[in-house]
């Protein structure tokens, strides 16, 4: 088949749980051996699942997590191979990973790109080590500016900054002072967003307990209206509800999520999703100990459901002439 399609690969390890996330995720270190099993199953169901979709031109790849950044750049590499012997990927597919900016990971920019990632989203969060503490992430700022410069050098205009905005206390003018700062120093696409109360998290057990409360509608209102102003008019233009880019420089694997068309999701509590002469979609959301289990075993999994239409995707969308 001509059409093309998306590929989302999900690390679901961190080496800690952040606060607020509510993801399919686990908080665990493994050996050599194991990741090398996980990465095995990983790409078995991508092939059986690029085999089950009568497709097989990638149009783009996302490494996410849980930490992907945290496997090892021969894993990502062996991954992108085992796609490649099963899918067409042109040179020119954008290779996405999301990595956090610690020392540790920052030593393996260059690998990744040697792997074959050609474009990172860096988790940077906050430019204040006390809101980085309170968030349970495992860098400081000091760490998060290094990997920026790094990140500048290895990926020039292909790589995107993260903050999140509406933490406790957080006041218009920190709001300001924080994006002045992250316009200096960043590349050419920045990505906020809202801190939100999710099930299950620590959050979550904070704001109920009442040891914390976040901003009320208006603030975060006005905080995220602060952003759109500072940012475009430093000509990072709005192209989604959350993601801000100089003109071809946004994110084509995610715009082309946003518009519902066709992708894959590999791993544990992924869905994928084909609008071909049928439809394949499931969710992963078993213990990762039997998902590994009946990957290892070779078992096809597959269920006919089909997912709701993506009106809340495309909702968010401005309308940009760089994204297909």
């Amino acid at each position: 088949s001509s059409v093309q399609f998306n590929l989302s690969w999900k690390w679901p390890f961190c080496k800690q749980l952040c606060t607020y996330c509510s993801f399919n995720k686990y908080a665990r270190s493994i050996d050599k051996n194991t990741e090398e099993k996980i990465a095995q199953c990983l790409t078995k169901e991508a092939e059986t699942l690029i085999s089950l979709s009568g497709t097989s031109r990638v149009f783009s790849i996302y490494f996410g997590g849980g930490t992907p950044s945290l496997a090892h750049p021969h894993t990502i590499a062996s991954v992108l191979e085992g796609i490649h012997r099963v899918a067409h990927v042109s040179s020119d597919c954008e290779i996405t990973l999301e990595a956090n900016p610690s020392s540790a990971e920052c030593e393996r920019l260059q690998g990744f790109k040697a792997a074959g990632v050609n474009r990172l989203s860096l988790g940077v969060q906050a430019l204040d080590n006390s809101v980085l503490s309170w968030f349970n992430r495992d860098h400081t700022v000091a760490e998060a500016l290094k990997t920026i410069e790094e990140a500048k050098r290895l990926f020039p205009g292909r790589f995107n900054t993260d903050l999140m905005f509406g933490r406790p206390g957080h006041t218009v003018q920190q709001w300001r002072d924080e994006l002045e700062k992250v316009i200096q120093i960043c590349d050419d696409h920045i990505s906020l967003y809202e801190l939100t109360v999710e099930g299950g998290t620590e959050l979550k057990r904070q704001v109920e307990a009442k040891e914390v409360s976040l901003p009320d509608s208006d603030m975060m209102a006005d905080l995220y209206q602060l952003a759109v102003e500072v940012l475009e008019n430093h000509g990072l233009k709005r192209y989604e509800v959350s993601n801000f880019a100089r003109p071809g420089a946004e994110s084509q694997h995610n715009g082309r999520y946003w518009r519902g068309k066709e992708f894959i999701g590999i791993g544990p509590g992924m869905i994928r999703s084909f609008s071909l002469s049928h439809t394949l979609s499931f969710s992963l959301s078993l213990p990762f100990c039997l998902f590994v289990t009946l990957l290892s075993e070779s078992l096809s999994l597959s269920l006919p459901v089909s997912l709701p239409p993506y009106l809340s995707c495309c909702f968010s969308l401005s309308l940009s002439p760089s994204l297909p």
